[in-house]
């Protein structure tokens, strides 16, 4: 399984409960293309967002974004060095 980054970018301040509520909503596809949430992280002023993935690749997790709809400006894999 590989760590997969996706950013977001909104165009005005996003609320982080109607996030959470859509990838609730997604949470079936993400199931069927084997991914696991792991944390995400919201700019101060609501207008980016950074989310990590536990996922077999990137493909993967493109695919699941685009079937539920959800809105990213890139995908990709990145290597943990110094996680505590």
């Amino acid at each position: 399984m590989a760590r997969v980054i996706v950013e977001r970018t909104f165009g005005g301040p996003a609320d982080m409960a109607e996030l959470e509520a859509l990838e609730k909503t997604a949470s079936w596809c993400l199931d069927t293309y084997r991914i696991t949430p792991l944390a995400s992280f919201l700019s101060r002023d609501g207008r980016r967002l950074i989310c990590t993935y536990e996922a077999p690749d990137t493909e993967a997790v493109r695919k699941a974004n685009q079937t539920a709809g959800l809105p990213f400006d890139s995908i990709w894999t990145a290597t943990i060095f110094n996680e505590k």
